[in-house]
């Protein structure tokens, strides 16, 4: 019975994936800036909304949404006005207790200067008055590649060096203070 927004959402898959876990298909909506992908997440998932906007002035009502997934969004947003104006966005759109399930990068990728990590510190700016449960996963992508045929008696091992792990997965409770 959740209302979720995929905040950018790419093809679909999530919002597919959690209407085949059970989630109503009417209650779900996703948001990407790229008309292609929302082109492609339409064809695959036609019972999910899925609109083009820029997530800085998302077209929904105060309070429209239960749970906000954020995956590798803020990361993206190398602009701290933007990312603020974002979070602000989100922060409008969650009803008052919702939550924003947080996936994003932990640390810059020396490899990729249109990425930028986020600390924890970031996230409790971005999101006042939220109770974080934010932990490490994720081992260093390049070096889970090299585990081969080890990967599965050493990645766990690895996952427990939190130096390791690159991003922060959790949840993001909003506690109905800090609201725009």
């Amino acid at each position: 019975s959740l209302r979720i927004l995929d905040l950018g959402c790419g093809v679909g898959r999530l919002l597919g994936t959690l209407a085949g876990w059970g989630a109503s298909p009417t209650r779900l909506t996703g948001v990407d800036l790229m008309p292609a992908r929302i082109e492609a997440a339409r064809a695959s998932f036609p019972q999910i909304r899925f609109e083009v906007t820029n997530a800085e002035r998302l077209p929904f009502d105060d309070g429209a949404f239960d749970l906000v997934c954020c995956f590798t969004v803020f990361s993206s947003i190398l602009d701290e006005v933007t990312a603020a104006g974002v979070a602000a966005e989100v922060r409008r759109v969650l009803q008052p207790g919702g939550a924003v399930v947080w996936y994003d990068l932990r640390y810059d990728n020396p490899a990729n200067p249109n990425v930028r990590g986020l600390t924890s510190h970031a996230l409790r700016t971005l999101f006042p008055g939220f109770e974080l449960d934010v932990r490490p996963t994720t081992v260093l992508p390049p070096l889970a590649r090299r585990l081969g045929p080890l990967t599965r008696f050493l990645y766990p091992c690895l996952s427990a060096l939190p130096p390791l792990n690159t991003h922060y997965l959790g949840l993001l409770r909003s506690t109905g203070a800090g609201r725009r």
